[in-house]
């Protein structure tokens, strides 16, 4: 089995866009508030999202976890296999 080092590296590679849907600005609506107005921005370098309105993001793992409502242990081994 892959070592935890290993698995987290491969989970935060996986990019944020492929489950949320960012405009040509890179920005959609926030998953932590209730947002009208698109205020989550995507930082394609660094595959982090950040919230101008409530102050919430984070990475891939961050994302995961708040969509599917899921612990870190299991968004990580979604995300690494």
């Amino acid at each position: 089995d892959k070592s935890i080092i290993e698995k987290i590296a491969k989970a935060k590679s996986v990019p944020i866009s492929q489950f949320l849907k960012f405009d040509k600005s890179d920005h959609t609506r926030c998953i932590w508030h209730n947002d009208r107005n698109p205020s989550l921005y995507y930082y394609k370098d660094q595959n982090k999202v950040w919230c101008f309105a409530c102050s919430s993001g984070g990475d891939v793992i961050d994302v995961i976890q708040k969509i599917y409502n899921i612990d870190l242990k299991e968004a990580i081994n979604r995300l690494a296999n």
